[in-house]
């Protein structure tokens, strides 16, 4: 199995999910709450049906100041507890984008062929046109 030392010298097992590293969203929390026990983590449900939830994370510094949101949805159909696997995806993605362990999140923010910033065609450089000074005209 291989793990990963946290900067405070905490070593954390990393699994292994679909052939790639994965540090679960347990020893995410151990990681964070190591280097910011004073951040907060909150959650809650967007959407509660008996089909599927959606769930909210949001973690705050110290001061309150939201520095992550995410939000995970997971059907019923997919999971008897999907209400916590919403949760804690919700969660380990929040994490990921603070940084801990998003190089082991393996495919939970992989885009592939979704890519979700919806890029644009770039047509040619526009070239401002050389203005021409007032004393030109004399």
């Amino acid at each position: 199995m291989n793990t990963f030392k946290t900067p405070k010298g905490t070593i954390l097992p990393v699994s292994s999910l679909k052939g790639k590293d994965y540090l679960l969203v347990a020893y995410r929390l151990v990681w964070f709450r190591e280097e910011h026990p004073d951040w907060s983590i909150s959650s809650e449900f967007v959407t509660l049906a008996q089909s599927h939830a959606i769930a909210k994370a949001t973690i705050q510094d110290k001061d309150g100041r939201v520095l992550a949101t995410a939000h995970k949805r997971e059907d019923s159909s997919h999971f008897g507890d999907f209400m916590e696997k919403a949760e804690t995806g919700a969660i380990g993605r929040a994490l990921a984008y603070c940084g801990y362990g998003t190089q082991f999140c393996g495919d939970d923010l992989a885009e592939e062929s979704r890519i979700v910033d919806a890029p644009i065609e770039r047509k040619a450089p526009i070239v401002p046109k050389e203005k021409k000074s007032s004393w030109d005209n004399f």
